[in-house]
Formats: structure tokens, C-alpha cells, sequence
């Protein structure tokens, strides 16, 4: 993840209840595409990391 990605004040407080925070790049292997349902349709993404898009019919 990026820093400027998240608020400051987020990280502190997700480091004080235990969680391991990382800021910088960080790459490793993997990657991620999602479609979320939503009310009125679909929401798609596609980690830009990687060839890909989120497409529906």
C-alpha cells in the first residue's frame, strides 16, 4: 500500500490494536480483480499490478 493512501491517524490507530502496518511499496506475487454487487448494479476493479479488467454481461 501507499502512504498517501491512508490517513495517518488509521495506521496508529490499526498499529495499537495489534495489526502490522506496512507503508511504502510493497510487492510480492498475487493480485486481485473483484465485482461487487451492488443495489443498482456492479462495481468491478482490477489490481492495476497485473493484466486485467473487471467485465460483466
Amino acid at each position: 500500500m501507499f502512504l498517501a493512501e491512508f490517513d495517518i491517524k488509521l495506521l496508529k490507530n490499526l498499529a495499537q490494536k495489534g495489526h502490522e502496518t506496512l507503508t511504502g511499496h510493497y510487492f510480492e506475487f498475487g493480485g486481485a480483480q473483484i465485482i461487487y454487487k451492488l443495489e443498482d448494479g456492479y462495481l468491478s476493479a482490477s489490481d492495476p499490478r497485473k493484466d486485467g479488467q473487471g467485465i460483466g454481461y
